[in-house]
């Protein structure tokens, strides 16, 4: 294995620049991404997951991928890093525009980190928290390309809306191929097959208040019957993809995505998990434990099933889903 480059100042760019795949290790696993679901935006979403992941030494936080494209700097390049490169493209760090130019750099610092143990954390800002989760699994592939030299594969955490983005890219509707690029997708509370939420969401989205009011077409994709989610129905379950994929849901539904819906997709392993607030999950220890375990193991040590349920969980699973999916169905007929 050569030294590595980035001790050598100015051969750091040019090492990247011809021949960034000889940086990278034989998996390619360096990068993972966290997508935010509805209203919601990449440190918002994920602040307490990421702490959590850090405090293990095994991961650490790149950067913030505004809209598939722009970059954000958090803790992947230090301040000698920056001066670096700042001599090798002549633009002030904070200037450059272009993340192009920072490409080779990017990649290379990942991979870098990657033959370290460290894998490298990317929380991506949608360029709208309510647009098409069609277009966003689209902002995805970007930030991958971003990030990852092309052949190598990265790894994908994404909670509720942004699980649809992700799902859109795999199975090859969000208007860009897919190039087996994702080795691991896990989906912490996905709508998969809509949120019976959704109905009384798209009725009222132009009255709600602050950043709910609608501005964009998030609320009626997601209502259960919605030509976006059939599509993403058809698509995915039609077909075989080479992803390790494994969805994480309360066993008993978390009163906003039910466990029929998180579980639609085939060729997944369903985790159940025990109840918290769809708001609160990734900010859960028991996410956060899990979500450890299946990006270090694969595997996952506990599966709250359900018999595990307590008496007020089950009650809700066999009477007030159903009776509460109904109620909204019919008021919105």
């Amino acid at each position: 294995i050569s030294e590595d480059p980035i001790k050598d100042g100015l051969n750091w760019y040019t090492y990247a620049i011809s021949n960034p795949l000889m940086y990278v290790d034989s998996t390619g696993l360096a990068a993972v991404f966290l997508l935010h679901g509805l209203n919601s935006g990449g440190e918002k979403e994920w602040g307490n997951m990421v702490s959590y992941l850090e405090a293990t030494n095994d991961f650490i936080t790149g950067g913030i991928i505004q809209g598939g494209t722009g970059f954000q700097n958090k803790k992947l390049f230090d301040s000698e890093d920056i001066v670096k490169i700042e001599k090798a493209i002549g633009v002030d760090f904070d200037k450059i525009k272009d993340t192009e130019l920072l490409k080779p750099f990017i990649q290379a610092k990942v991979a870098e980190l990657d033959e370290q143990g460290i894998d490298v954390l990317f929380m991506l800002d949608f360029t709208n928290n309510q647009g098409d989760f069609r277009n966003q699994g689209a902002e995805l592939k970007k930030a991958i390309d971003l990030v990852n030299p092309k052949g190598h594969k990265a790894n994908v955490l994404a909670h509720s809306m942004g699980s649809l983005g992700t799902a859109s890219y795999i199975s090859g509707i969000s208007g860009v191929d897919y190039e087996n690029d994702i080795n691991t997708f896990i989906a912490i509370g996905a709508p998969f097959k809509g949120s019976s939420w959704a109905f009384a969401a798209d009725l009222a989205g132009d009255f709600l208040p602050g950043d709910l009011r609608r501005h964009g077409t998030a609320y009626h994709n997601l209502r259960p019957d919605s030509k976006a989610i059939n599509q993403l129905q058809k698509a995915w379950n039609n077909k075989s993809h080479n992803v390790n994929f494994h969805s994480l849901q309360c066993t008993a539904g978390d009163l906003v995505v039910s466990w029929n819906s998180s579980t639609s997709l085939k060729g997944g392993k369903n985790h159940g998990l025990t109840f918290t607030i769809h708001t609160r999950q990734t900010k859960n220890l028991d996410y956060q434990k899990a979500t450890y375990q299946l990006l270090r193991n694969g595997t996952i040590e506990y599966n709250y099933t359900l018999k595990d349920l307590t008496w007020w969980e089950r009650f809700r699973l066999n009477h007030l889903g159903p009776a509460y999916e109904t109620m909204l169905w019919r008021l919105t007929r």
